[in-house]
């Protein structure tokens, strides 16, 4: 589901940049929860429009993949209320129509579901303008999209089986020959062999 709604909005992407930034499991507010406001609660993604023709404004989303986890939102509306007032648009986003009933969708709320290797909007919310931005959700916010950063960083950075095709990160020290004196990659071993030696001769 999260491959889904990354599609769906990373798909806008002009030439400046790309117009949705994207918050995963973002919390009400920063802190562990009972110290301001309300009950500590989880949105699975916020979408920053950063389009001012957009207009800038936050999209909630909601994803059920079980009809139990469903009715068990329904009975709980406070879940949902943590987030609606601070938010432009709210969404359920469903596994299929057998999860979520179009017909069971609170008033103003959205639904999309699967359909294929993609979204579909079978519900449209009602959006209303931005409302003032809480500090609280708006670190919580924050601090989603730098922990995302991070955990991208993190699998780009993970080793990668090197075969007689592919040739190591030159910048990789642990990986590629070095000349011992200079620190320098030996690009000519690296071009003949492709793969790590364990030990280099200086030509």
């Amino acid at each position: 589901m999260k491959a889904l709604l990354r599609r769906r909005y990373e798909q806008v992407s002009p030439g400046n940049g790309p117009r949705y930034v994207l918050g995963f499991e973002v919390r009400n507010q920063a802190g562990f929860g009972g110290y301001h406001g309300p009950r500590l609660r989880t949105c699975d993604l916020i979408a920053m429009d950063t389009w001012e023709s957009g207009p800038v404004r936050l999209i909630g989303h909601e994803v059920k993949v079980a009809r139990s986890d469903w009715l068990r939102e329904r009975k709980d509306p406070d879940k949902a209320m943590a987030f609606i007032p601070h938010l432009a648009e709210w969404w359920l986003v469903a596994a299929s129509l057998r999860v979520v009933d179009p017909s069971e969708v609170p008033g103003g709320w959205g639904l999309m579901v699967v359909a294929g290797e993609s979204l579909r909007a079978v519900v449209q919310p009602r959006r209303v303008p931005q409302p003032p931005l809480d500090l609280g959700l708006m670190t919580a916010f924050a601090r989603a999209v730098a922990g995302l950063g991070r955990a991208e960083v993190a699998r780009a950075k993970q080793p990668r089986p090197h075969t007689v095709k592919t040739v190591p990160m030159l910048g990789s020290y642990d990986a590629v020959p070095y000349d011992p004196d200079t620190w320098a990659p030996v690009r000519s071993e690296i071009q003949r062999n492709g793969h790590r030696h364990a030990g280099v001769t200086r030509s």
